[in-house]
């Protein structure tokens, strides 16, 4: 899974990631996004993301206090960077969110495309059913 440098980590399972932490934690007082409803009026969104996600999903928080809903059975997660967002190769990065899919084989998260790798405020999110595929 994308680490905060922006480089790959292995995780070896759905359920573990250095990023998390305890379950039920959610984002910085900074933006107020906390759960996948807040996710979704921050993107400006009328679609359900947790048609994409599946609705057993569990909530849990980034090192840097940013959500992250993560659904075991799909291997699907959806990471926010709203609040503090990182940096590129040292240019500050605008809030964003990653819609991600666990590779088995490589034991890493991914992006479920490369239209979806940041999803920026007022971008159209994955839709539930569609088949995506890195470019």
């Amino acid at each position: 899974m994308p680490s905060e440098s922006g480089g790959e980590s292995s995780c070896g399972e759905i359920g573990t990631s250095v990023e998390e932490q305890s379950e039920g934690q959610g984002g910085s007082a900074g933006s107020n996004v906390q759960t996948l409803g807040d996710v979704e009026n921050w993107l400006g969104t009328n679609e359900s993301l947790e048609d994409w996600l599946g609705s057993n999903y569990k909530t849990s928080s980034s090192r840097k206090g940013e959500p992250i809903f993560t659904n075991e059975e799909t291997g699907r997660r959806i990471r926010t960077d709203i609040d503090n967002p990182g940096t590129t190769k040292g240019q500050p990065e605008q809030p964003h969110i990653h819609f991600e899919e666990f590779d088995s084989e490589s034991g890493k998260w991914q992006p479920v495309d490369s239209e979806h790798s940041h999803v920026y405020q007022g971008d159209k999110p994955p839709v539930k059913g569609q088949e995506y595929s890195i470019d």
